[in-house]
């Protein structure tokens, strides 16, 4: 499939959208439009809009899981040499990138926030 014939006219832009939309959430096609900010401002929008489970390139959903589960056990580890009397500093997690998604839907509920505790005289 050549990309071109999309724009000579040669294959409808429905079969390129039918493609696109088949991919496999790790390809570099879906992680380019997870980290697109001006597509998860339009994504926001839609009424169905969620943070989902999107991933950015090199960060698939396994990866994601397994940092989530090391981070969950180091937290683990912490609290159970705190219980047992040991001052130790809490853990250095390690970072789970957001999509531009997530980071939009985190900015709005922010900005409600923010708007309700204006109302309420609280600044």
């Amino acid at each position: 499939m050549d990309l071109l014939d999309f724009f000579r006219g040669l294959r409808p832009w429905g079969q390129f959208y039918r493609f696109t939309k088949n991919l496999p959430p790790e390809s570099k096609f879906k992680a380019a439009q997870a980290a697109d900010p001006e597509l998860a401002k339009v994504m926001a929008d839609q009424p169905q809009a969620s943070g989902g489970m999107a991933s950015l390139e090199g960060y698939d959903l396994q990866t994601r899981l397994l940092v989530a589960n090391f981070n969950m056990m180091k937290i683990l580890d912490w609290h159970l040499l705190r219980v047992n009397g040991n001052k130790v500093p809490s853990p250095d997690l390690w970072p789970i990138p957001k999509t531009a998604l997530e980071l939009e839907l985190s900015y709005r509920k922010k900005l409600v926030v923010d708007s309700v505790l204006a109302d309420l005289g609280v600044t």
